[in-house]
């Protein structure tokens, strides 16, 4: 069983390459992640916040890239 189911998440240019490659908004990925605020993503890709190790993995599960796990919604 693996046990490193937490990513640290990325720089914000990497968190913006990852929605543009989902083809989705800023809004569409706050929703994936679970987050209340859609401009949250926002601050996230401009580098005025950056994501808890939770908020990144739940939007990898999510979006099935994480590295070794995905959700079927």
């Amino acid at each position: 069983m693996h046990t490193d189911l937490l990513i640290e998440p990325p720089e914000p240019q990497e968190i913006k390459a990852a929605r543009l490659e989902l083809g989705l908004s800023q809004n569409q990925c706050s929703i994936l992640a679970g987050l209340s605020g859609r401009n949250i993503w926002a601050l996230y890709e401009k580098g005025d916040k950056k994501p808890s190790k939770q908020t990144w993995t739940i939007f990898l599960l999510a979006s099935c890239k994480h590295p070794i796990y995905c959700l079927q919604l």
